[in-house]
């Protein structure tokens, strides 16, 4: 169970990365169908120009209008007049800009593709739980003696065969089904219904429908889409584009994220019960590594398990610790002081103690106690460099002494 969980995040990960790092590259090749005289040319206009240039791109852009035509005298002056007269630059941009709107933008497919890969990865992760589970319990698999063909029957070589079949057309008959029936099934069978574990149930239900529009109508919307998500309060026109950016591509992947790994870990607890500190520490990993990554929302969403999944003290306290923080970069430490406040950690061990101190903002008690953990090597020297939770304490003006003394 932990390789499907840990497969999924790499994805999602993976993506991320692509987003982060790879884009800016491919927007190169976009810009350099505009050709080489037209770069040059747009890169020499003042600001006020260079907008009113987008406003044209943006103008004919839109379906409803007509293609830019370089042979358009019209056009040819519009685009001359920003070009400041330039009618040699005007007309290599023209011809450019027709080559580059002729076809997809090639940053947009990777942006669509991305779309695509990370629900993929979601669906794939449910599949390999919803698997795993009729491992577990193959009774649940409920065969009888209608199941196969004689055709079947005939290619079966033994009954682990027969079972390899039944368990592949019970998980696919499942994910035939929709996000609302998954999130039943796992419901009924993990208390992990997908509303509360997700940041935004209804943002996540848009994501899959926007999929859809991306792989079957070439982005524009259906009438299948403006239904599924009527929740909310504008919509886009029928047919018209609906794009995906990197802040939309953002959101989805946190929200994937959340709602897949809270989903793992639950049903990972509930059917492999001797498994649950496992679950429990794949959750507080992940919590760990998203606060690494500053996606905060992600840690305190996921943080919200710390009283649901069944584990040891020390684990369930640090993960309540991360969506503390989470909620503290968020939105300011003062919103986390009436929780920390009642929270006793004199009787955990120093590390606890040190964290209370910090999420409250009691700095200098929090720097007294560091010589101590470090000799006690409850907290190693790397933890003190890395960990997110302590980053107002390495802010500290006294902090950078006391890690020179001791060697952090």
């Amino acid at each position: 169970m932990g390789w499907v969980v840990l497969r999924f995040q790499l994805a999602i990960d993976a993506y991320r990365e692509m987003l982060n790092e790879g884009i800016q590259d491919i927007e190169l090749l976009d810009e350099r169908r505009l050709g080489a005289n037209a770069l040059a040319a747009v890169k020499t206009l003042p600001e006020a120009n260079r907008q009113k240039l987008e406003a044209f791109l943006e103008h004919h852009a839109d379906p409803e209008t007509p293609s830019i035509d370089p042979e358009d005298s019209a056009v040819q002056k519009e685009v001359a007049a920003i070009f400041r007269g330039d009618r040699y630059a005007a007309l290599s941009f023209l011809l450019g800009a027709r080559e580059a709107m002729a076809g997809p933008r090639r940053a947009a497919i990777v942006r669509n593709s991305l779309l695509v890969m990370a629900i993929s990865a979601f669906e794939v992760l449910l599949t390999g739980l919803i698997s795993r589970r009729f491992v577990e319990y193959p009774d649940a698999m409920q065969a009888d003696q209608k199941e196969f063909s004689l055709e079947d029957v005939r290619g079966f070589r033994s009954e682990e065969d027969a079972i390899d079949l039944l368990l592949s057309r019970r998980v696919t008959k499942i994910m035939y089904g929709s996000l609302d029936e998954w999130s039943k099934w796992f419901d009924e069978r993990a208390n992990a219904a997908f509303p509360p574990l997700a940041i935004d149930w209804d943002g996540l239900r848009e994501a899959f429908q926007r999929r859809h529009v991306v792989m079957h109508s070439g982005g524009r919307v259906s009438s299948e889409y403006l239904a599924k998500v009527r929740a909310f309060e504008s919509l886009p026109a029928l047919g018209s584009q609906l794009n995906v950016n990197d802040e939309y591509l953002h959101r989805v992947l946190d929200q994937l994220d959340a709602l897949g790994t809270g989903v793992a870990v639950l049903a990972w607890g509930t059917w492999l019960p001797a498994e649950r500190e496992d679950a429990a520490r794949r959750l507080l990993r992940r919590t760990y590594q998203t606060m690494l990554m500053d996606h905060w929302s992600v840690t305190e969403k996921l943080a919200d398990l710390s009283g649901r999944v069944r584990c040891a003290d020390d684990t369930a306290h640090s993960i309540r610790c991360n969506g503390w923080l989470s909620r503290a970069e968020r939105l300011g430490y003062e919103s986390i002081a009436g929780e920390v406040m009642p929270w006793d950690a004199s009787a955990l061990s120093a590390r606890f103690r040190l964290v209370r101190h910090v999420l409250l903002q009691e700095l200098e008690e929090a720097l007294a106690l560091v010589p101590s953990i470090l000799a006690a090597k409850e907290i190693a020297p790397g933890e003190f460099r890395e960990w997110p939770i302590l980053r107002t304490l390495r802010e500290h003006p006294g902090y950078a002494g006391v890690a020179e003394t001791h060697q952090i």
